[in-house]
């Protein structure tokens, strides 16, 4: 009889005892899956910001190659100006000089009308 007793509260225990890790290996899945699912989204968001951050840097870049090419423009006509106007009249290097400025704000212009408009439809 007490044999037969302690060979119950062995089984007992082992079927708790089962049950214990059963529950704290379903505890643990949970969380993990939870925090997966957290670090996926914010990945997600991650990327996203980068995407933004890396958008915007192309736009920077752009912006200051334009820039670059309205400064160089800009320098070419007056140059040509100052010769314009030393010798008494143009020539050919007034001509290229002002349609490379022509060019250049054109350029600079389409890029300034581009940006505007995605922002507004991003919006």
């Amino acid at each position: 009889m007490i044999g037969e007793a302690i060979g119950n509260a062995v089984a007992y225990i082992v079927a708790l005892d089962t049950i214990m890790i059963a529950v704290i290996g379903a505890i643990v899945t949970i969380y993990i899956a939870k925090t997966e699912k957290r670090q996926k989204i914010n990945d997600a968001k991650r990327e996203k910001r980068q995407k933004e951050i890396d958008e915007r840097a192309e736009l920077r870049r752009k912006e200051s190659e334009l820039a670059i090419k309205l400064m160089d423009a800009n320098v070419a006509l007056s140059v040509a100006t100052a010769i314009a106007v030393k010798d008494g009249n143009t020539n050919g290097t007034m001509s290229a000089a002002l349609k490379k400025a022509e060019k250049a704000a054109d350029e600079y212009d389409c890029f300034v009308t581009d940006t505007a408009v995605d922002n507004i439809q991003s919006q």
